[in-house]
This record gives structure tokens, C-alpha cells and sequence, in this order.
């Protein structure tokens, strides 16, 4: 709804160029991959600090059980992305899904230090 200029939010209408999915419970065919190994410690910690939306033994709430709230949440998170850096030649990896076709304005640039 960003895009509606007859809708007051007191900044200017925006649509976005790109729209990208993340993976979270659903899987898909990834457009590409971002290399996130040197981030996955403070992926980690950024995730823990969420102690009471993710696993955490220790935290009591009432709260019916959620996905991101099983004890094989992490897990299947850090798997996932050790599967992806994998495919990349990475130790971990991210995928990315984006409508339609990217443009690509120099090859070697994008491509061109891809060793696998």
C-alpha cells in the first residue's frame, strides 16, 4: 500500500523496482545466493537476543508453541544455510528469490571472481 498516493501516511507514495523473498518456511528455487560467512556469529547472537520469540530452555512464557520457537528452529536455519554457502562455495549462504530478470551491466564484474 506504499504505492497509494490518496493514502495520507505523510511521506511520498513509493513502489519498490525489486521485490526479493527471503526463505523462511517455504522453499524455492533461489535467483541467487549472498555469501553471509563472515556474519553468522553475529546472525547468531542477533537471533538469541530474540529470547522469547526463539528456542530458549530457560524462558517459561505462556505463549502456544510457534516454528521459530522449536528446538530444531536453529538448526534447521544454520543447516539450510550451511546447504546454500555450500552450492556457492561458501561455508554459509543465503538465498534470495526475485521476480522477473536482473540486469547484469558487466560480466566480469559479477562474474568474473567465481572460482567453482
Amino acid at each position: 500500500m506504499s504505492g497509494l498516493a490518496k493514502l495520507d501516511t505523510g511521506q511520498a507514495p513509493h513502489r519498490p523496482a525489486e521485490l526479493l523473498y527471503y526463505m523462511t518456511s517455504w522453499e524455492f528455487e533461489p535467483s541467487f545466493i549472498v555469501d553471509v560467512s563472515d556474519h553468522i556469529e553475529d546472525k547468531r547472537r542477533a537471533l538469541e537476543a530474540y529470547r522469547t520469540q526463539v528456542y530458549n530452555p530457560g524462558f517459561s512464557g505462556n505463549e502456544p508453541p510457534t516454528f521459530i520457537a522449536s528446538e530444531d528452529f536453529m538448526e534447521l536455519l544454520f543447516s539450510r544455510m550451511a546447504h546454500y554457502g555450500h552450492l556457492i562455495g561458501r561455508k554459509y549462504g543465503e538465498p534470495f528469490r526475485i521476480r522477473g530478470l536482473v540486469e547484469v551491466k558487466d560480466l566480469v564484474e559479477a562474474f568474473g571472481e567465481r572460482t567453482f
